[in-house]
């Protein structure tokens, strides 16, 4: 927070607060002084309260001077807005100009006095000047996330070794339980039984459900007939939930996956008392660390995970660390043994510490510097687990420190997805704008660090890193430090005994219609209200607007709104506002008044058709999402978004002229928007003039890395007309993507050739081709040296495809994961040779019932 508060103080004495010149000047000095101590601070707050409440009265501070700027500047466009009107002359106060300045200066003075107060306290405590640890030496990330997905141990046996008695017909156990300590690799496990081929053809229907530390009996069972693909529509009678359960088990054998369950989800023999529903041959597989639970659902087969040895953790600590044993691991081993030990041989907190070791330089001196690092500081007054934890944050460069804590948002079990994080810690202000990089390719940066630092990983079962999950004990670690700031889940006046009234950032998801929208007002110092999914309707909207000043984000998505009232506009600090998934059936032109919004989310909002005039004034606009949302009439221009990065559901008009056609954009718009990240392109078949394609200048948007091609088609048609699939083809291959690009999707593309230049893209990694039914030929994708994923599905026409003779050897050098499916008649892929798709971990295969020749000679897939 502390660069943001230094950016604001210069921002106001560049935007003209001289009055207060002198009053700044003084903070800006007072500011770098506390920041010094804070360094110290930080270190010490895992095991010292006093520490604590030093950084906790600075971030009030910090607050308060973002909150005194966010005013400054309101009062600054309000007076702008005024001179614009006519009835600035009759309305506008003389003297309104030295209110705002004398009240700025008077903020001042009080956060100077503030400032001193939480100076003296720091000197109180003995907090040192520049005293932190210098670990991250080398800590510069590469930019690569390295792929997790080494074996560990013996994990294979005991997968075999489990997978054997779960599919054991005869076997009397029908409950069996993984128990371990947090952290022991018990959901790894669990995954690797879950995913493989075995357990798949041995059961019908196999359920993963996450279970939740606030979850109960009958949460728990409306979350399995949830996740088994039934709606329990609320439903808290046991009964009639069993009731639904069993109606879709009929005739099915079935394997129930419960990770995560603790001795309070479940009462004695509750799962017993279920065991009706699942009749004979069906499973149910547990992770826990709660030994309680055994005793809950006997009887059950309790396989207790294994302690790694100590060659087995030397293995992980040196993959995790990308030590090159045969050059340094003579001279590290000791030192890595003593830090092994100091991580209790946990697999996860050797990754952790490892992935800190992965920064430093590879010498006995760098490893000692870790080994007694203040980090471990919570080792011996928690765990060993939270110990390695605490080490990672403390490494961690303060950018990366508020980036994580924010995370502790995120309600337990939630997807992290890379886009939105992103977009949070932009709209929140963590992320500070570089000449050489916009701010999405910043936070992007940043989120693959944390990935590549172990605190967030992959969610179970993808390799793609965009979606991510937080380790439960990383998320109770975050929330002791934000407990007092970042809030999710129910609201009350008071929780576990602090107060709400300091709560910055709230993510409120109550699974009853009980949020007052009134009683978040109360809370006027709000940076971030997320209420996603939350069943909240209008009643209240407009109250939020006028008295939550100072919001940042507002996520309204999956609501139950269904009108944007016009008091909007009070939201003028307003970065980004997510209203995705609701009934509004129009915004108000209002929305013209929020000159700092940064990202506008209205996916999938069927109700609406229609955009207001506003947006298009929206000059700081980002991420325009309209993915989903089926517009009639298109008002705006978006000429003048310069920094727009995310522009999904562009809709294609027919005439190069807005007014001739106001069902869509001119293609043309997309000539001055060279800011351009990520870009989807509907009802591309209404261009039928290449010169119009050409005028898009595709080929100079330098940062554009994803792309998706939509044309529209009438699913009942049999034929296309050959003039109508050859102006297509022309008019594509006039769209010239950029070699930059990094994924193409194309969607119902019915030209019979594919465009010229899809083969020759050589930086693609991820190419989606899907319903392009009209399709006979694809080119030769194997010489994109750089793809690594590839789906090909809804090809009607589409008779074989053939590899041809390249210099690009092997075929499909980097392809990871390959999906087929909805290909009636494909009967072979030929011309692969040895050796080709190496990198080969996943194939799926779906209807496509005539294939007899699969690529796959010269590779054997994991899945």
């Amino acid at each position: 927070m502390l660069p943001a508060a230094t950016r604001s103080i210069e921002g106001l004495l560049v935007g003209g607060a001289h009055v207060a010149a002198d009053e700044l000047q003084r903070l800006r000095r007072k500011l770098d002084d506390t920041a010094s101590l804070a360094a110290d601070a930080e270190a010490r707050q895992g095991s010292d309260a006093s520490a604590r409440a030093w950084l906790r009265a600075l971030r009030e501070v910090l607050y308060e001077l973002g909150d005194a700027d966010a005013d400054f500047r309101r009062a600054a466009a309000q007076r702008q807005e005024g001179r614009k009107s006519f009835r600035h002359w009759f309305t506008l106060q003389p003297n309104v100009n030295g209110i705002r300045y004398k009240t700025l200066r008077t903020s001042i003075i009080s956060l100077n006095m503030k400032l001193d107060g939480i100076l003296n306290k720091g000197s109180e405590l003995g907090l040192l000047s520049d005293s932190h640890e210098t670990l991250n030496e080398i800590s510069e990330f590469s930019g690569q996330v390295v792929p997790d997905d080494h074996a560990v141990g013996d994990i294979d046996s005991e997968k075999n070794k489990l997978i054997d008695r779960l599919t054991d017909r005869q076997s009397a156990n029908g409950v069996v339980a993984i128990l371990g300590a947090s952290g022991m690799g018990k959901t790894t496990l669990a995954w690797k039984i879950h995913d493989d081929h075995r357990t798949r053809n041995a059961f019908s229907m196999i359920v993963w459900v996450n279970v939740f530390s606030d979850s109960d009996d009958i949460g728990l069972l409306s979350a399995i007939v949830t996740a088994a693909g039934g709606n329990p529509r609320g439903e808290k009678d046991r009964m009639k939930l069993e009731a639904i359960l069993a109606a879709m088990l009929i005739g099915k054998r079935f394997l129930l996956v419960l990770d995560g369950l603790c001795g309070h989800h479940i009462f004695e023999h509750s799962l017993d008392a279920h065991w009706h529903v699942f009749g004979h041959g069906n499973r149910i597989l547990i992770t826990t660390q709660d030994e309680s639970v055994v005793t809950k659902v006997k009887p059950a087969y309790i396989h207790q995970v294994k302690e790694l040895t100590f060659q087995d953790c030397w293995s992980l600590l040196c993959r995790s660390a990308h030590l090159d044993e045969s050059i340094h691991g003579n001279n590290l081993r000791n030192i890595g043994i003593m830090i092994i030990q100091k991580c209790n041989k946990i697999p996860m907190a050797i990754k952790i510490v490892g992935a800190v070791l992965r920064t430093k330089e590879q010498t006995k001196v760098a490893w000692q510097r870790v080994y007694e690092s203040k980090g471990w500081s919570l080792r011996d007054l928690l765990d060993p687990l939270t110990g390695a934890i605490y080490l990672g944050y403390h490494d961690l460069p303060a950018r990366l420190k508020q980036c994580l804590i924010y995370l502790s948002l995120f309600p337990e079990g939630s997807v992290i997805r890379q886009q939105f994080v992103g977009q949070l810690w932009v709209s929140e202000g963590f992320i500070e704008e570089q000449d050489s990089c916009n701010a999405e390719k910043t936070a992007d940066e940043y989120y693959r660090e944390l990935v590549s630092r172990k605190l967030m990983q992959p969610e179970i079962g993808n390799h793609d890193i965009t979606r991510c999950t937080m380790h439960k004990q990383i998320r109770s670690f975050l929330q002791f430090f934000s407990k007092d700031e970042i809030f999710s889940g129910n609201l009350k006046p008071n929780i576990n005994g602090t107060s709400i009234e300091g709560l910055r950032h709230v993510w409120l998801r109550s699974n009853e219609p009980a949020t007052n929208l009134e009683e978040i007002v109360a809370l006027s110092s709000l940076k971030t209200v997320i209420l996603y999914k939350n069943p909240v309707g209008n009643h209240g909207l407009h109250k939020l607007f006028q008295g939550v000043k100072y919001l940042q984000v507002l996520d309204l998505g999956d609501t139950e709104i269904k009108y944007i009232p016009s008091t909007l506009e009070f939201l003028v600090h307003l970065r980004l506002l997510n209203l995705s998934l609701t009934r509004i059936t129009e915004l108000p032109e209002s929305i013209e008044c929020l000159r700092n919004l940064q990202f506008l989310g209205l996916r999938y909002c069927n109700w609406l058709h229609t955009l207001p005039k506003g947006i298009g004034k929206l000059q700081n606009l980002r991420s325009l999402d309209l993915r989903g949302t089926s517009l009639h009439q298109v008002l705006p221009t978006l000429e003048n978004l310069k920094l727009l990065s995310t522009l999904h559901g562009f809709i294609v008009n027919c005439m190069p002229n807005r007014e001739d056609d106001p069902s869509g954009w001119p293609l043309e718009d997309l000539n001055s928007l060279n800011a351009l990240r990520s870009l989807q392109i509907l009802k591309m078949e209404r261009v039928s003039d290449g010169l119009r394609m050409q005028k898009a200048m595709l080929e100079n948007k330098s940062h554009l890395k994803e792309l998706e091609l939509c044309c529209t088609t009438d699913d009942r048609q049999a034929e296309v007309w050959e003039e109508d699939a050859r102006t297509l083809k022309e008019t594509f291959d006039c769209f010239s993507p950029p070699q930059c690009l990094n994924s193409l999707k194309m969607v119902s593309y019915y030209a019979k050739l594919c465009p010229d230049w899809l083969p020759h893209l050589s930086n693609l990694q991820r190419l989606v081709i899907t319903d392009c039914k009209f399709c006979e030929h694809l080119p030769d994708l194997g010489q994109l040296a750089q793809l690594k994923f590839l789906t090909i599905t809804g090809f009607s026409k589409l008779l074989t495809i053939e590899q041809e003779p390249t210099s690009v050897k092997p075929s499909f050098p980097k392809l990871e994961q390959l999906y087929l499916k909805d290909m009636q008649i494909l009967e072979s892929w030929t011309g692969f040779e040895s050796g080709d798709m190496p990198s080969l971990v996943k194939f799926r295969l779906e209807s496509c019932p005539k294939l007899r020749c699969l690529p796959l000679a010269s590779s054997t897939p994991k899945s």
